[in-house]
């Protein structure tokens, strides 16, 4: 099934966020900006839990067949195995696309299925026009009103949303926002206007508009956020970040200014500073905070990485000591496999007293070929100078790849054993499409695969500036550019299975993004 994503706006709703970067899982240790409005495939259906809510569409083959996930079944542990909630597909189009999905509640005590929510995607030449999302209502017995809308132009950009989560126990709804997109021929937001639902007084009130600007590359410049004033029924200035990006396009700085209304005048708040290595890899990161005293930048936090082969190894986090300079803080420790997957992420801290790095939390990674199979997370206990377990997910696929159980598991130091939390069965068919039929392997090598961020493509005589084109299963375009010393970020992609092709050849490569 295609997927049509619920694009998930990142606001900085107060500067403190702009600071908040999670280097265990962001590889370009880069602060998070704005999603683009170029959007890619997805039906998001509600589920019990966030490891697989959504009902995947994935090619297996190379004739045109695909195999796709007609239902997901989910599971709460209570004494034994109890339904909970299934998602289902009721109807595709010819490329595989979801028409038309619904989401059910089980009741055990009538061993019956009722309502939970509707979804209906609309296609038109090959594009989304159109997702809805509605919840069912117990108390009329009848769908209610939109939960989740979104609207897409001719060219597959969305230009409106609308999210309004329901209280399925009241049936109500809690609150709400929609959204008003402009983008430019790219797909990129030139700007967005936020509405936020009252839900004393039952209608829609203007909230916030972010506007964006972009050089001629497509690089975003600049994002000014502004709020709604009701008194005087204008705009006001809040904050805005500034970028500015080297010769490869990689962002140098970032400037966050908050609008000072007495001065009329943007005032520096944050700056944070990239530095890269010669294979464009992020190795440092400087926060810098505004002195309004001094009138300059002063430290606060420095993240370094280290690499091996374009894996990081280590990533570092220190603070600014005003009398010693940079002091640990806290490290993150990565290994990989010989295939490049990542087996382990160790996570320690500094202990000044001592100077010695102290053991916090583990995390060990398994994996049948190419698919992730356990993942244990741990934590350390200093009493005992050991690793104690925490948590496990469980993976089963079967002969052709497809996911076909995750099982969540919490360990009890009570009976030293894990305990059954949460469970999932995926069942899937295959789908003759009209989409891609020319899916082949290639000499043209991918690694890592599966991947998070980078895909580095090996290949003899490969031009380091050849055009990469990456596909959905059903054969929509959804990323266009160029490579940069062989390498392809992908870290905007949604997990899942995905295509490449480059320089327009007829061979597609397929990798998938975790």
């Amino acid at each position: 099934m295609k997927k049509i994503i619920t694009t998930s706006i990142l606001i900085y709703a107060t500067t403190v966020l702009f600071a908040q970067i999670n280097l265990c899982t962001d590889n370009n240790m880069g602060i998070n900006s704005l999603n683009e409005c170029s959007q890619q495939d997805f039906v998001s259906v509600n589920g019990q839990n966030s490891e697989q809510n959504n009902l995947l569409l994935s090619a297996k083959n190379n004739k045109g067949t695909i195999w796709v996930m007609d239902s997901t079944y989910f599971y709460i542990y209570q004494t034994d195995w109890k339904l909970n909630i299934c998602n289902k597909v009721i109807s595709r189009n010819e490329k595989g696309d979801v028409t038309n999905a619904v989401n059910l509640t089980y009741n055990a005590t009538t061993s019956t299925w009722t309502n939970r929510d509707t979804i209906t995607a609309i296609y038109h030449n090959n594009k989304q026009q159109s997702y809805l999302k509605k919840p069912w209502n117990t108390a009329t017995n009848q769908w209610a009103d939109t939960v989740e809308y979104m609207e897409y132009d001719d060219n597959g950009y969305m230009i409106y949303e609308i999210k309004r989560p329901w209280n399925y126990e009241n049936n109500e709804f809690k609150s709400g926002k929609k959204f008003y997109y402009t983008c430019d021929a790219n797909g990129a937001i030139l700007y967005y206007i936020r509405y936020r639902w009252n839900v004393t007084n039952n209608y829609w009130r203007l909230d916030r508009k972010v506007e964006n600007s972009y050089d001629s590359n497509g690089n975003r410049l600049k994002v000014i956020f502004k709020e709604w004033n009701s008194s005087s029924n204008e705009w006001k200035n809040s904050y805005q970040i500034l970028y500015n990006y080297n010769s490869n396009g990689k962002k140098t700085q970032e400037i966050l200014q908050s609008w000072n209304s007495n001065s009329n005048d943007w005032v520096n708040y944050q700056k944070n500073l990239y530095t890269y290595d010669n294979n464009n890899n992020v190795i440092k990161l400087v926060s810098q905070f505004w002195d309004t005293g001094s009138g300059e930048w002063e430290n606060k936090t420095q993240y370094l990485n280290t690499y091996d082969n374009d894996n990081v190894t280590v990533r570092l986090t220190q603070k600014w000591n005003t009398s010693t300079g940079w002091v640990n803080k806290s490290q993150g420790i990565f290994t990989y496999d010989t295939d490049g997957n990542n087996t382990q992420v160790k996570s320690q801290k500094w202990d000044a007293a001592s100077e010695q790095w102290i053991n916090v939390d583990n995390t060990l990674y398994t994996y049948n070929n190419g698919n992730k199979t356990v993942i244990i997370s741990q934590k350390w206990n200093a009493g005992q100078n050991a690793w104690v377990n925490k948590n496990q997910f469980l993976f089963t696929y079967d002969g052709n790849g497809n996911k076909t159980e995750y099982k969540y598991q919490k360990w009890s130091t009570t009976s030293d054993m894990w305990e059954n939390k949460i469970r999932n069965l995926y069942y899937w068919s295959e789908f003759e499409i009209a989409g891609i039929t020319d899916i082949a392997e290639s000499s043209i090598m991918l690694f890592p695969n599966p991947a998070t961020d980078i895909i580095t493509i090996s290949a003899d005589g490969l031009n380091k500036n050849s055009e990469v084109q990456i596909f959905s299963v059903s054969g929509k375009i959804l990323q266009t550019s160029r490579l940069s010393q062989n390498k392809l970020n992908i870290s905007n992609l949604q997990p899942g299975i995905y295509f490449i092709k480059i320089d327009n050849k007829q061979k597609l490569l397929k990798f998938i993004k975790q």
